[in-house]
């Protein structure tokens, strides 16, 4: 990928990084020789790093790394010559015992090499997407998956400028019914929030002339002077391919907020860039400064530290050499929980002097920034200050902004409950960003209960949310396994009457828990109100209407028979992040969570429901369920995901013989349960982990043994054979 296949771009700049300067004191250079074919991505990715890495001989270099051609077309013969200089070079580093490796950039190209690559036994290093196209053809040649990877040569564009201009890139929108049922029209409700908008479309494109003095449109061909824009809406109907996922990674490594279709790699990889969760683009509006500096901080510092070409050819020269490429920059102090990476290192014995005058959780990855990316000798944020050693010109000067801190109010309504392990940065920039931009956030009590997170980065990140908002806070040291304890303990913690909960992974959507607080307000009568939700995962959105579910099987909005009800959706239930319930019908009829279990909020909703006696449904969208986050409980798969699974059943059976539910539960609910969701999860265990795994898949059917005759011959051979 090239930067003219992502967006072509007028390099006006605030700070021009000069490419000679990545890095350039701290590349172990008398170790390294890189040899790279002329025409691939990365011979000018190795010049980039420093002239005397790049190596024009084979003969001289310690390591050789092979690609495809950079450009998307070729003439026969050139393609023809590029081979046999392939070969050539494979054949020269083979008889030297010179190290050498493939990098898959583009795959039609990468088939041409196939057969030198299977030949020579050349390693051969891909990404994921590029693993699912290829790995019919991989048989027989030694290949590593690594991470997704940009290119040093994209990142040409340092700024902290905040302004309040939006480019909307429509350069991957295909003109057609697309993944949101999303239209063009829709793109310019978002006008009227900025200052300036420039629509971005290529080349082949055609937009109608457009009577707006603030909107111009222009073509990839004419360039885009880059630094006017602090915002970037990236649209696209086709959010899962490379071309959406490298076209984020640009924006957000050249100084950007980033909003963007949903897409679940996007979510793991770069947490604060914005996705849309919605059938509209109402999310798209201007942040404060200071929310805008923390995104674009964040989105740059995430694709330089840890996505950048340099962590590929770190990865690989440790492979051969068993030693780090880099030579990090040392720093002699830094924050609490600090923990070393590729390119910087505490150490008593500094190349700089770091000092910290104020807290920012990622406030060493800030200041290093300008010196190992721009070539900077100082950097100051505020009154914080990191120099290099024997260094004494005037500092580059990072601009900030400063946060308005949220001040208590005197009368919350209701208590939002998030349960925290591990999990600081969807904490920061999905669950708690989200809860920011609530019409009703003011009226809103926010508990953080931790449950024994161990990670660095996210006590620092609950550090920084604490220091500037009105959070109410308590830690546990030791973890329990589940949501289950700080959710209980959150609802001790509640001063309100009403209660709802948010997971640090999700966001609330559409203003959803505003909606649902408006709702409980104006009928004391309500115990609880339940709205819609969007469940995401790898594949596609999926909507959960359980306002829809529960009015075609009672006709009315408003539950009274909740029993009935349950039975009449066929024990359907709903987010326990969907709703608000008031804290009497929790506290009144003793109802917790189950402890260490997993799936346990499916039994805590039918409780809370049976306790109410009155409920009602909105038909609108409260949160989004983001169900393919790496790390998440119900995507790791062990035998102590089914332990977690049993201390939930042991319980849900009790409960379903109490209300004189558990025939109707083992007709509709238990064969199609256990079928579709145990018996799937099985098959992803390890084999070391597949004994433990069906003695506890066994002990569950145990518990449901008195009704054996309802349980489907297919589950009861699965667990006893």
């Amino acid at each position: 990928m090239i930067l003219n296949d992502v967006v072509s771009i007028v390099n006006k700049y605030n700070h021009t990084p000069d490419n000679k300067s990545i890095l350039n004191f701290s590349l172990k250079l008398e170790d390294t020789k890189i040899f790279t074919l002329d025409g691939t991505n990365f011979s000018e990715e190795i010049s980039i790093l420093n002239d005397s890495v790049s190596c024009a001989e084979v003969e001289k270099s310690n390591l050789v790394i092979l690609s495809e051609p950079s450009v998307n077309a070729l003439e026969e013969n050139e393609l023809r010559k590029f081979k046999d200089t392939y070969r050539e070079v494979v054949e020269r580093a083979k008889s030297l015992n010179i190290e050498i490796v493939h990098i898959v950039t583009n795959n039609t190209w990468f088939m041409i090499f196939h057969d030198l690559i299977s030949t020579y036994n050349v390693p051969v290093y891909l990404r994921n997407k590029d693993y699912s196209n290829l790995q019919g053809n991989l048989e027989g040649i030694e290949f590593h998956i690594v991470e997704d990877f940009f290119l040093l040569k994209d990142f040409h564009h340092y700024s902290n400028k905040i302004t309040e201009n939006l480019l909307i890139d429509l350069t991957s929108f295909q003109e057609v019914d697309n993944f949101y049922t999303q239209t063009i029209n829709a793109v310019f409700d978002v006008v009227p929030s900025f200052e300036n908008v420039t629509i971005l479309l290529s080349d082949d494109s055609y937009l109608p002339d457009i009577d707006n003095e603030k909107v111009r449109v222009c073509y990839e061909s004419d360039g885009v002077p880059v630094d006017s824009y602090t915002y970037v809406l990236l649209v696209t109907n086709t959010p899962y391919s490379y071309t959406s996922i490298y076209k984020t990674m640009y924006y957000a490594a050249n100084s950007k907020v980033v909003f963007t279709n949903y897409n679940f790699k996007l979510n793991n990889m770069i947490p604060s860039v914005i996705l849309n969760l919605s059938s509209h683009f109402n999310f798209v509006k201007p942040l404060s400064s200071y929310e805008a500096f923390d995104i674009i901080n964040e989105n740059r510092n995430t694709i330089m530290y840890k996505y950048s070409t340099i962590n590929l050819l770190d990865k690989i020269y440790r492979g051969f050499f068993k030693d780090s490429l880099i030579a990090p920059l040392e720093i002699n102090n830094t924050l609490d929980h600090y923990e070393d990476n590729l390119y910087l290192r505490k150490t008593n014995n500094s190349s700089s002097n770091l000092s910290i005058v104020e807290y920012k959780y990622d406030i060493e990855k800030t200041l290093a920034f300008p010196i190992i990316f721009l070539g900077e000798k100082s950097v100051k944020y505020k009154n914080s200050l990191l120099t290099l050693v024997n260094q004494s010109q005037s500092p580059y000067i990072i601009h900030h902004y400063n946060n308005e801190i949220t001040k208590s109010t005197t009368n919350p309504k209701v208590s939002v409950i998030v349960p925290i392990h591990n999990n600081g940065k969807y904490l920061k920039f999905k669950c708690f960003r989200s809860l920011k931009t609530l019409s009703k956030f003011n009226e809103m009590e926010i508990i953080f209960v931790d449950d024994g997170s161990s990670d660095p980065e996210t006590l620092r990140i609950i550090e920084d949310i604490l220091s500037n908002n009105r959070v109410v806070f308590k830690r546990y040291e030791d973890g329990s396994g589940s949501a289950s304890r700080p959710r209980n303990e959150g609802v001790h913690l509640a001063s309100t009457d009403l209660i709802t909960y948010l997971d640090p992974d999700n966001e609330t959507i559409d203003d959803g828990h505003s909606v649902l607080l408006t709702e409980m307000l104006k009928d004391d009568s309500l115990d609880m109100v339940v709205g819609d939700i969007v469940r995401e995962d790898n594949n596609k959105r999926n909507a959960i209407r359980y306002s829809k579910k529960v009015q075609r099987a009672i006709n009315t909005d408003v539950i009274e028979d909740t029993k009935e009800t349950l039975v009449k959706t066929n024990l359907t239930v709903q987010s326990i992040q969907g709703l608000i319930v008031k804290k009497n019908v929790i506290t009144d009829n003793n109802i917790i969570m189950v402890e260490g279990a997993a799936g346990q909020d499916t039994l805590y909703f039918q409780e809370l429901l049976l306790n109410c006696s009155k409920v009602k449904v909105v038909d609108h969208m409260i949160h989004s369920y983001y169900a393919y986050v790496e790390g998440s409980v119900t995507n790791t798969v062990s035998h102590k995901f089914f332990e977690k699974f049993y201390k939930v059943e042991q319980e849900r059976i009790k409960f379903l013989i109490k209300e004189d539910l558990i025939e109707h539960y083992m007709k509709i609910k238990f064969n199609f349960y256990f079928k579709n969701w145990y018996m799937t999860k099985y098959e992803q265990v390890l084999e070391i982990d597949k004994m433990e795994a069906i003695s506890y898949l066994r002990d569950i059917v145990k518990l449901y043994n008195q009704y054996r005759n309802m349980i489907d011959d297919e589950i009861l051979m699965f667990v006893e054979s």
